[in-house]
């Protein structure tokens, strides 16, 4: 289960917008990113929920090669290989 902190995920999010010519603020991303999280958790069907024997991965302060990495150890890991 890949998880970011809200923090991280906006600023990505308003990174990933300024590039595109996308106008909105640091701010705004954060508070829509937190409204959907909500959303998300408290749903009456099929709410946002990390299952128990889930392998949980924060990548708030990961690269997109660490998080790989992060997750083939764990595929390794659950198969019995070395990590």
């Amino acid at each position: 289960f890949l998880t970011a902190k809200p923090e991280a995920r906006a600023r990505r999010r308003f990174e990933e917008d300024k590039a595109k010519g996308r106008t909105s603020t640091y701010e705004q991303t954060l508070a829509e990113i937190n409204e959907r999280d909500e959303r998300d958790v408290s749903r009456e069907d099929s709410p946002l929920t990390i299952a128990e024997d889930s392998v949980v991965i924060d990548t708030s302060e990961l690269d997109l090669s660490e998080v790989f990495e992060q997750m083939l150890s764990a595929v390794r890991v659950a198969k019995g290989e070395a990590a």
